[in-house]
């Protein structure tokens, strides 16, 4: 029945809930739409891809630093075992260098070290020159016995002038202060004084030893350093030759040669002092064997002398020379003279003694004036002078 509505076949007849339509009610609600499963499994076969992209791309990075790790491991290792091989190669070289320079240093040590003549140093010098300073003092008062009483006063005082002429005013002096007697205390200064003046000359201020030949060589030898302004050589050819005749005389000399050369200057030297005393003196054998004993204690001390490094300097005291009574002793009568009236014995000094401010040659006390009698020197021992 046409009720005056057209109606069209093509729409749907049934209208979706709360859709609005012109006059047309909706088939289907937005939550009842179906699922597009073909779009939503390439969403996530897409990102599965891109996942799987950077877990593989993190992977081959992690693989390459940890690669890279390794390779710089194994270099560390190989730098480590070059550097032990180098190290050790080092410490080869140095204990073989150590080795040389010790080799080195002995070898320098051999050739620059001091050379030892014996082994006396300035100690056993000291304590050696005390002793024979003693014995020769103590000649005269236990030779009194053979002193010659009758000989006149005049020849006395001439025999004594005779050999010290420099001095002849003072010997007179001394002897006027008794004119009427022989004074036997001043006989045994002078006597001191003779003897000493002997075995200083012919002993102690020999240029090496006994043996001339040995001297004579030695002093030529030092003229050419001197001309060749090379004076610093000297002190170690001195020490040199000092060294080379102890060792002859006490270890080489198979034939004894150096032996009887020195016995030849020994008597000598002896046969001399032992003659001059002979004009004051009676009992030749008594006076010998002391003179004997005390030239072969000089003879003893000569090398140890010659061979020290810094030179034994042996100074003479001469008239007005000033009084350092730190460096001389007095003999005989006090005079109180600030200047030596008569010298008996030299004043031993050297350079390497200084163990004392008032050695320094620049301090006074109580106006006692003690410089040396050579700058820069100090005592080894005393002189001894009449002043």
């Amino acid at each position: 029945m046409n009720t005056g509505r057209k109606t069209h076949h093509n729409q749907p007849s049934v209208m979706i809930q709360g859709e609005v339509t012109h006059g047309v009610a909706p088939l289907y609600t937005a939550k009842d739409k179906p699922i597009n499963m073909v779009g939503k499994k390439k969403v996530l076969l897409d990102e599965w891809k891109g996942a799987e992209e950077k877990y593989r791309i993190k992977s081959v990075q992690a693989r390459k630093r940890l690669e890279d790790a390794v390779k710089s491991l194994e270099e560390s290792r190989k730098e480590k075992e070059e550097l032990m091989k180098r190290h050790k190669i080092a410490e080869i070289k140095k204990e073989a260098a150590e080795k040389k320079a010790r080799d080195l240093q002995a070898q320098h040590y051999d050739r620059s070290k001091n050379i030892k003549v014996t082994d006396d140093d300035f100690s056993t010098i000291i304590a050696k020159l005390g002793k024979f300073s003693g014995k020769l003092s103590n000649f005269p008062p236990n030779s009194k016995s053979c002193f010659k009483k009758d000989i006149p006063r005049e020849q006395l005082i001439q025999f004594f002038i005779k050999h010290n002429i420099e001095n002849k005013a003072q010997i007179e002096f001394l002897f006027d202060q008794d004119k009427d007697r022989i004074d036997y205390a001043l006989v045994s200064v002078l006597v001191e004084k003779l003897i000493t003046d002997e075995i200083v000359k012919h002993i102690y201020r020999a240029a090496i030893h006994l043996d001339s030949k040995i001297n004579e060589a030695f002093e030529e030898i030092q003229k050419l350093l001197i001309s060749t302004k090379n004076e610093h050589w000297i002190s170690d050819f001195r020490l040199k030759i000092s060294k080379a005749t102890y060792d002859l005389i006490h270890r080489y000399d198979k034939d004894n040669k150096a032996r009887d050369t020195n016995n030849a200057k020994r008597e000598l030297i002896i046969n001399g002092i032992v003659t001059e005393l002979s004009v004051i003196y009676d009992k030749q054998e008594d006076i010998r064997s002391r003179i004997e004993k005390l030239v072969d204690m000089a003879i003893e001390l000569s090398l140890p002398i010659r061979g020290q490094e810094d030179l034994v300097e042996i100074i003479d005291l001469k008239v007005d020379d000033l009084v350092y009574k730190n460096q001389v002793k007095p003999m005989y009568r006090q005079f109180d003279s600030t200047k030596i009236i008569l010298g008996v014995s030299p004043v031993f000094l050297a350079k390497s003694t200084i163990d004392d401010e008032n050695q320094s040659g620049n301090e006074e006390e109580e106006g006692d004036v003690t410089r040396t009698y050579l700058p820069d020197h100090t005592l080894v021992y005393p002189g001894k002078a009449i002043y």
